[in-house]
């Protein structure tokens, strides 16, 4: 499985159980007797893309990403130039593309990710919590970052003023440093954009 794929399933791992937990907290007030609203473990396991459950004491709109870091200091970061910055939403969630002119191997750019979803700390920690201990081999503590932040697989994870804040680098493709530089520039992304939220 590839390096791409395994991240992107670790950040799937992590939204669902986000969801899953919000789920549950809203249910355990909301549910009449006699029903269950009660998870099941295999479904916090699901390899289906979902965005966080909206918490509705979080903050009501994230910002724009794209306006937290420009193209300039995208292209600088991935070390080549880059396309025009390229928003989307998914429910709550907002995100920012960069995407680098050349492809590698005809396939796919270097690029830039940004995601930021609005969130409560209490939700945050619970995913957290849920994270490092279902995938400790892949998940490191990083001070210094916004209220809370840790390294997931190959995404920066970060928690600061009521958003969950996700870092995505992909470059130096096949090369035996290609972690560390990956981890280096999402930390370099996340030092220009956490001050400007």
């Amino acid at each position: 499985m590839s390096l791409r794929i395994q991240k992107r399933n670790a950040v799937i791992r992590f939204l669902l159980s986000i969801c899953i937990f919000g789920l549950a907290a809203c249910s355990s007030t909301t549910s009449s007797p006699g029903t269950s609203s009660q998870m099941t473990s295999n479904q916090s396991s699901q390899n289906t893309v979902a965005a966080p459950a909206k918490d509705n004491n979080a903050k009501a709109d994230a910002p724009d990403p794209c306006k937290l870091l420009t193209k300039e200091e995208a292209a600088a970061i991935l070390g080549e130039p880059i396309r025009d910055p390229q928003p989307g939403s998914i429910s709550d969630t907002k995100y920012c593309d960069y995407k680098a002119v050349k492809l590698y191997g005809g396939i796919m750019p270097a690029s830039v990710h940004i995601a930021l979803t609005p969130m409560k700390r209490n939700t945050w920690e619970i995913g957290k919590q849920s994270t490092m201990k279902s995938n400790p081999k892949e998940t490191k503590q990083v001070d210094g970052l916004g209220e809370d932040a840790y390294y997931e697989g190959e995404s920066l994870v970060i928690f600061d003023k009521d958003l969950f804040i996700t870092v995505e680098v992909a470059k130096n493709f096949d090369k035996p440093d290609h972690h560390k530089v990956i981890m280096d520039a999402a930390k370099q992304v996340a030092q220009k954009i956490v001050p400007r939220l």
